[in-house]
């Protein structure tokens, strides 16, 4: 009988050599859009020396810079409206107005945005818990002994109304102010009260009043309102070279002229706040 014969051994594959890492760059991302740039305003004043600083206090400075924007800069692409302030002698005209009065309206916003910004980040910021507890207090037993003794008296109630009416820090300080002057101005009256009244809140109100303005202080976002008033300043500035020239071309038919390009003050006038009618100023160190 033959012997059974075992088969040899099968050869082994050879090991696998480990994957070579991939040499391919990494796919990149698509790279995120970038904001526009902000106007270069310093760039800009360097640009119009003979401008004058300071902001004028009457004019909703974004609300200027949104009418030129908005309805303004339209009219200024005109073609015809073009080629006639294109003839202009320069001596008379300078047409670099044109380029900058955009950009000077999109600093007055992007100044606009920073300064709210600001003040949000102090109005945040929390006064020490002692000053603002005394104060309140102080301010709701004060307005209770007025309002209790003297709300009959027409003048002093409309004051009480916007006493009311305040909110916020600075606010706070206002009223304190105002409530230590009344009560230095009645006192006859409001001593009669013997259950609330106390002689020391005068000098107390003017105190307080006095510590949080000198908090309040530290963070006022200087800067920020300075930078919206050159901004403000220059919109203004390049809007009235650009509209009284064109109001000069169109003298013709000046009411056409006076529709188009009226007065910024006329279409971006301010409203006059609660904190201006009148504000009182911070009281000095109480003797």
């Amino acid at each position: 009988m033959p012997k059974k014969t075992t088969p040899p051994p099968k050869p082994k594959s050879p090991a696998k050599s480990p994957a070579k890492p991939s040499t391919k760059p990494p796919a990149k991302s698509p790279a995120k859009p970038k904001p526009p740039d902000e106007p270069d305003l310093e760039q800009l004043l360097t640009r119009w020396p003979e401008l004058s600083a300071g902001q004028p206090r009457s004019l909703d400075a974004r609300s200027a810079a949104s009418f030129v924007l908005s309805e303004v800069l339209p009219l200024l692409t005109d073609k015809t409206l073009l080629a006639r302030l294109a003839t202009l002698p320069k001596t008379e005209w300078n047409p670099q107005a044109l380029t900058d009065l955009p950009q000077a309206a999109q600093a007055v916003l992007s100044a606009t945005t920073a300064l709210a910004s600001a003040v949000a980040r102090t109005d945040s910021a929390r006064l020490p818990e002692d000053l603002l507890a005394e104060a309140t207090v102080t301010k709701a037993r004060m307005m209770r002994v007025i309002d209790y003794l003297l709300a009959d008296d027409e003048p002093i109630a409309r004051e009480l109304i916007a006493i009311r009416q305040g909110h916020g820090y600075l606010d706070l300080a206002q009223d304190l102010a105002q409530l230590a002057k009344l009560y230095g101005a009645h006192q006859l009256q409001l001593q009669k009260d013997r259950h609330l009244y106390q002689q020391t809140d005068e000098k107390l109100a003017a105190t307080l009043s006095q510590r949080i303005f000198s908090e309040l202080r530290r963070d006022e976002p200087t800067s920020e309102r300075e930078r919206l008033s050159q901004a403000t300043s220059l919109l203004v500035y390049l809007y009235e070279e650009v509209a009284a020239t064109v109001r000069w071309l169109l003298r013709k038919q000046p009411d056409e002229a006076s529709r188009r390009f009226p007065s910024l003050f006329s279409v971006a006038r301010r409203p006059r706040k609660k904190s201006e009618a009148p504000a009182p100023v911070p009281p000095t160190d109480p003797q």
